[in-house]
């Protein structure tokens, strides 16, 4: 905890956005606590909300700092992944006119799931439109999206600066562990 500290710290001073400063690669699983969800093995979705209900707790971690409440147990596993691919795209970005424009390369993840986990990911997105949900893979957070409408294709991608290639590449591989083969 006392180096993710520095390295947050030094990441500030170093003009790095917060974003990007979060931890480069998820946190170890840890024992499952009362402010932290049980853990689940595979790809395991909370809905999370700002205000407490019965049976919630309180989750707050260094890459999520104040998320909000979660369920005790996941609202969605994911039981049939289909396939999983790490894409790449060049974003090229331009502050102020005048100053040279920045590149930098992002990674996503993309999981295509199963007719069945497609159908279940539909119900969960439509309960959760508006809302963020928390996405943890083998007791690891990894993304908290807010969902912005239903997701109907079954297609989930995983991206932003919170993760470095190296967490990005073992994340593909275990999922890749995990492609259904029919």
């Amino acid at each position: 905890m006392f180096s993710r500290k520095l390295s947050f710290i030094g990441a500030v001073i170093a003009g790095f956005s917060i974003a990007m400063a979060a931890d480069p690669e998820p946190a170890a699983p840890a024992k499952p606590s009362d402010d932290e969800p049980p853990i689940v093995e595979g790809m395991a979705h909370y809905i999370v909300y700002r205000e407490p209900r019965e049976g919630m707790i309180r989750y707050s971690t260094f890459q999520f700092p104040d998320l909000g409440y979660l369920s005790a147990q996941p609202d969605f596993v994911v039981q049939e992944i289909r396939d999983v691919k790490l894409n790449q795209a060049r974003i090229i970005t331009k502050d102020q006119p005048g100053q040279p424009a920045r590149q930098k390369i992002q990674h996503a993840i993309s999981i295509r799931l199963s007719d069945q986990d497609t159908e279940r990911l539909k119900e969960l997105s439509k309960k959760a439109t508006g809302q963020r949900v928390l996405i943890v893979i083998d007791g690891r957070p990894v993304s908290a999206p807010v969902i912005m409408a239903p997701i109907e294709s079954g297609e989930i991608t995983i991206s932003g600066g919170r993760l470095s290639l190296e967490a990005v590449n073992r994340i593909v591989a275990d999922l890749q562990k995990r492609v259904a083969t029919k």
